[in-house]
């Protein structure tokens, strides 16, 4: 069960990483960089 969850989480992240949408706030926008960044995704400043 944990791991369909842990997969779930994961393509939630590659669609969001693909996404070129931006955010409309600097808090949403920094939310997204630390959860990318700490799940391993290559994401610029």
């Amino acid at each position: 069960c944990s791991l369909s969850l842990e997969s779930e989480i994961r393509r939630s992240l590659d669609v969001i990483s693909r996404s070129t949408r931006g955010f409309e706030d600097l808090y949403s926008s920094s939310l997204w960089f630390r959860i990318l960044r700490q799940h391993g995704y290559n994401v610029s400043a």
